[in-house]
């Protein structure tokens, strides 16, 4: 019998055949709690009263109240004079860079994923040339200093960006001609394109760092959300990556799938933990409205999985990989080894270049058109491609940057401090109560969350991030340029 912290194996089969974490009603008079549902898996797994009411059933559940949380949460750092609005921003000059992390945007992928809801489209071999003149157009915008740009990493991805393996080279000639990266190059990309052959030409374009989106080695799930390859396909490509010498290998898994079980998702884990992958991230799966399966389910609104299944399967997860030698270094990725930490998103400030690329510099937000026949117009007739663009009050840029910390699921407290003197005493209220919930704790000058923390974290973070994306990618992907979108 295999366990989970603690946790028989019976319990959680049976618990996550409930899709919720097996509702049981519970009378428990001791504690006032009669006549509620509870997880018997979060009772034995050791749960607070106070976490386990907050993903209660019922009209006033844990998502509704989550949603009022980060509100209340984005308003409260924020400030009352808030302006989370990106709006018009025709003739956009971009402003001075002299020190920034880099994305790339490779919109087209040879499949497309039903679930995504990313800027994508088919591949199509007539554009992938002009494409790429028009990425080097955009990055002559950036030109023209004495010096060049200092860039911390550049991640590329997408989209897929293999199917555009013959421009990545003079693409990326063109950001080291403006750049000088002092960090790793990463790129993402997919089961079906990875050969010896394709990561021998990657390793030799001088790509440190690989992210292989898997999302599980199970080939009923797999076809449960649309992919097209099978699990021997997936472990094959792990392996081709694992063998091609990558300083880094990450694994992108999701949890939360259609009829997924919690031993489900630890056998993905367990098969990554034993083909020597050294970054895993772990996220459930979300529906967008807007993508192919929003639309053909005629969601109303972004779906996210019910908080109380994410928990059971969040514990599991963060247990497993732990006991394995695995370290959290963000709310769903975790690493072993020395090699560089694989992250897409928690740069301070990025400039992102692509179709739908984004952008943030100097309390300043800004995204490219997201159509891609736009953008190459748009760059090749020498114009600016960016459609909106919002600009950031001071206790926006500190609530900004207080986000990704928290998504690193860590922080240095002199950091913080000097962040957050002009609003400090809003800032210590809420760590005093985050101690009292075992949320986070201190050591060597940080502040780390909790297993418990950093799923919570999660929680409000899905809400914030995810329904920006919902509402922007919503309208952008239909309107090239769009008018005011309010977040």
């Amino acid at each position: 019998m295999w366990v989970i912290s603690g946790i028989p194996s019976a319990t959680v089969a049976a618990a996550s055949r409930h899709g919720e974490g097996g509702d049981v009603p519970l009378r428990n008079h001791k504690h006032g709690w009669s006549d509620k549902y509870y997880s018997t898996v979060w009772l034995m797994a050791g749960y607070t009263r106070y976490e386990i009411y907050m993903t209660g059933t019922g009209s006033w559940n844990g998502m509704n109240l989550t949603r009022v949380l980060a509100r209340t949460g984005r308003r409260y750092l924020a400030g009352p004079d808030q302006d989370f609005v990106l709006r018009p921003a025709t003739g956009f000059t971009p402003p001075a860079v002299t020190r920034a992390g880099l994305y790339l945007h490779i919109p087209f992928c040879r499949s497309l994923c039903p679930y995504c809801p990313y800027d994508r489209i088919a591949y199509d071999a007539d554009l992938a040339e002009p494409y790429a003149q028009a990425v080097l157009a955009e990055l002559a915008r950036y030109a023209g200093g004495e010096h060049k740009i200092q860039a911390s990493s550049l991640y590329i991805g997408g989209g897929t960006p293999t199917t555009m393996l013959n421009q990545l080279g003079p693409m990326l000639k063109g950001f080291h001609e403006l750049f000088d990266i002092a960090g790793e190059v990463a790129l993402e990309t997919t089961v079906g394109d990875i050969t010896p052959a394709v990561v021998t030409r990657l390793r030799a374009l001088d790509v440190d760092v690989l992210s292989l989106g898997v999302q599980s080695f199970d080939d009923r799930l797999l076809r449960a959300i649309g992919r097209i390859y099978s699990g021997e396909a997936a472990r094959e490509a792990v392996s081709v990556a694992q063998a091609a010498g990558f300083q880094s290998l990450n694994v992108d898994l999701m949890f939360c799938l259609p009829g997924q079980t919690v031993p489900d998702f630890l056998r993905d884990l367990e098969l990554v933990a034993q083909l020597g992958v050294d970054q895993v991230t772990c996220c459930p799966l979300f529906s967008f409205p807007y993508s192919t399966a929003g639309r053909s389910q005629g969601l109303p609104e972004l779906r996210m999985p019910p908080p109380r299944g994410r928990r059971v399967m969040y514990h599991a997860m963060h247990a497993f990989l732990e006991g394995h030698g695995y370290r959290r270094v963000s709310v769903w990725g975790f690493k072993k080894g020395q090699g560089p930490r694989y992250s897409s998103v928690t740069r301070d400030e990025y400039v992102g270049l692509g179709a739908g690329a984004g952008s943030h510099i100097q309390g300043l937000s800004w995204f490219n058109t997201f159509c891609v026949p736009e953008y190459m117009a748009a760059c090749a007739a020498g114009r600016s491609p960016v459609a909106l663009s919002m600009a950031f009050t001071p206790a926006m840029e500190r609530s900004f940057w207080l986000y990704w910390r928290l998504y690193d699921s860590s922080l240095d407290i002199g950091e913080l401090r000097d962040h957050f003197r002009a609003d400090a005493g809003k800032l210590w209220l809420l760590l005093a109560k985050a101690r009292v919930l075992g949320m986070v704790r201190e050591e060597a000058g940080r502040l780390w969350l909790t297993e418990r923390g950093a799923f919570w974290i999660h929680l409000l973070q899905n809400e914030v991030a995810l329904r920006a994306v919902d509402r922007i990618w919503g309208v952008c992907l239909h309107d090239p340029w769009p008018g005011e979108i309010r977040l």
